[in-house]
């Protein structure tokens, strides 16, 4: 297999745009993308979707900060004060689906999840946008060089039906590896899925490009 190369190899990224250590994989998920043949699958995994939205409040601020600190302080990805200022902002309401929704958008429409994604978490966690409203999410598109309008058009068509269906799918594929939280990295050749270990590249993730073609190039020479 030649370098950069994976062929017959699907890797599931299991995310939430609202997930601080979703957040935090981002450069990982970039490496992914520098990889050519490789089949990448994203799933939102609705963590805080339907009736698991959350309002924030002071108990919600007490969970979350010393999250982000240390997350901050593994990763290095920076949360602005846009995003501390929507902390502070009691009553505002944390929704997973509809920028899990532009992201499914952003794929139909023959681009990145994973660019979608990263324009989401960029405007959450830095700037503090609010990623649940459509005309921001579309703003979002336009960056990534989507159409504003065509992107709404397709944002509205997707039903909460669609949406459930989605996030089953993400469910079913994390109980069947064993995995627990966002972001989870699965590796399917063949008809063997694989849970990756992501825990260890959040300070290097230059590394992981590297780490993951062995998988495959090892995963392939075994079957």
């Amino acid at each position: 297999m030649k370098q950069n190369q994976s062929p017959n190899a699907t890797l599931y990224f299991i995310v939430d745009p609202l997930c601080g250590w979703t957040y935090a994989a981002q450069p990982i998920f970039k490496q992914a993308l520098a990889i050519k043949g490789i089949n990448i699958q994203v799933l939102s995994g609705g963590m805080l979707a339907f009736n698991q939205k959350r309002t924030i409040d002071k108990d919600w601020q007490g969970f979350v900060t010393p999250n982000d600190q240390h997350i901050a302080q593994v990763s290095g990805m920076p949360f602005g004060d846009g995003y501390k200022k929507l902390l502070n902002n009691i009553g505002h309401t944390l929704d997973s689906e509809p920028p899990a929704k532009a992201m499914i958008v952003a794929q139909q429409m023959a681009q990145s999840s994973l660019e979608m994604l990263a324009a989401i978490q960029q405007a959450h966690f830095v700037d503090g946008l609010d990623i649940s409203d459509s005309i921001v999410l579309s703003h979002l598109a336009n960056q990534i060089g989507l159409g504003p309008y065509t992107f709404l058009n397709h944002f509205q068509q997707l039903t909460d039906m669609h949406m459930a269906n989605h996030f089953d799918k993400a469910a079913s594929l994390l109980s069947e590896v064993n995995a627990q939280g966002y972001p989870s990295a699965i590796l399917e050749i063949g008809e063997q899925r694989e849970l990756l270990n992501l825990n260890r590249f959040y300070d290097k993730p230059n590394h992981w490009k590297s780490a993951l073609l062995d998988k495959i190039s090892n995963s392939m020479a075994i079957t």
